[in-house]
Formats: structure tokens, C-alpha cells, sequence
């Protein structure tokens, strides 16, 4: 019997571009944690997410409306990650932001820098949304490649279930978070 041909030339791609979107991803984020912003700049953006934050697990309560909430936070910077050309750099801006407020919380709060980002990559959520982040990313310019290789129609189905797979794990990241969420404000 024949062994059939892999028709996706750009799995080998795909697997190479992977983690390095993955490395830089934690590179950008470690950036924006030691971006100093100016005092008044720094204690609005505090201000800003504890209101937001604060009014989310307010008007949300029981797990589900929780994990959807955070899901539906995150879900179009990854699903708008897998855009050609764009998409990489949109996840790229939402982990420089997300460090950047690690430097906020830093800066307002008086705390360690690298402790608190220590933390922040002690949760296993972080790791999936980091997973999450770099598949869409990844599709983002693989699918980029595909049109200047003129392969964009055979690649579109791949990068689909790629999306799905990369919002199925944001979906677990989100209940996990959720959970850590409802176990420490209970203590």
C-alpha cells in the first residue's frame, strides 16, 4: 500500500514557528513588566482595572458567568490573532499590556517586579492562555506565509482548527482562572 503524501507542507513550519511565538510572547510580557510608566499615569491605570475588575466579579457571580466573562475578555485577541500579518502583532500589543500592568501594580503598590511576575507564571491558566496566544500567533504567520506562497485556500482550513483548538484551550484557561479566582477570595 502507498503511503499518502501530507498535503500541508506548512505543519513543518507551524512546528518551528511555534516556540518561538511561545519565547516572545513571555519576552514582550517581561518587557512590558519593566516598562516604568509616570506616577499619575500608573495610578489611574490601577484605578481603572481594581473598578473593572471589581465590578466584573460583582456583577458576575457563580463560576460560569465568571469563566465566560474572562473567556469572552480574551477570546478576540486570540481569535483576532490568527489574522495574516495583523494578528501576531495584536497578541504582541495585548502581552506588552498585560506586563505593562504588572509594572503598574509594581509601581502603585511597591511590589517586586520579578516576584510578582514569578506569580504570575506560578498559575497553570497563565501557561494555557501562553499556549493559546502562541498557536494564534503562529497561525498568524504561517497564514501570512501562505499567501506569499500563494497556498492560503489549503492552508485555511488547517489554521480554523487551529483557532478552535487555540479558543478551546483559552475556554480551560478561563475555568481554571475562575477557580483560583473562587479559591483565594474565599481565604
Amino acid at each position: 500500500m502507498e503511503r499518502q503524501k501530507n498535503t500541508n507542507n506548512f505543519f513543518p513550519l507551524r512546528v518551528k514557528v511555534l516556540p518561538f511565538t511561545f519565547i516572545a510572547l513571555i519576552l514582550v510580557f517581561n518587557i512590558g513588566a519593566f516598562t516604568t510608566l509616570n506616577e499619575r499615569d500608573a495610578k489611574n491605570l490601577y484605578n481603572q482595572a481594581q473598578e473593572y475588575l471589581k465590578k466584573m466579579l460583582e456583577q458576575r457571580k457563580g463560576f460560569d458567568n465568571v469563566t465566560y466573562t474572562i473567556l469572552f475578555h480574551n477570546a478576540p485577541i486570540i481569535l483576532s490573532g490568527i489574522i495574516p500579518f495583523a494578528g501576531a502583532l495584536t497578541v504582541f500589543t495585548s502581552y506588552y499590556t498585560s506586563g505593562l500592568f504588572i509594572s503598574v501594580i509594581s509601581q502603585v503598590l511597591g511590589r517586586d517586579r520579578i516576584g510578582i511576575i514569578l506569580h504570575t507564571f506560578s498559575f497553570f491558566h497563565t501557561w494555557l492562555e501562553l499556549l493559546s496566544a502562541s498557536i494564534a500567533s503562529t497561525e498568524s504567520i504561517v497564514l501570512a506565509y501562505s499567501i506569499y506562497r500563494r497556498r492560503f485556500n489549503q492552508e485555511l482550513p488547517y489554521s480554523f482548527a487551529l483557532a478552535f483548538l487555540a479558543f478551546s484551550i483559552l475556554a480551560l484557561a478561563a475555568s481554571v482562572e475562575t477557580y483560583y479566582i473562587q479559591v483565594l477570595s474565599q481565604t
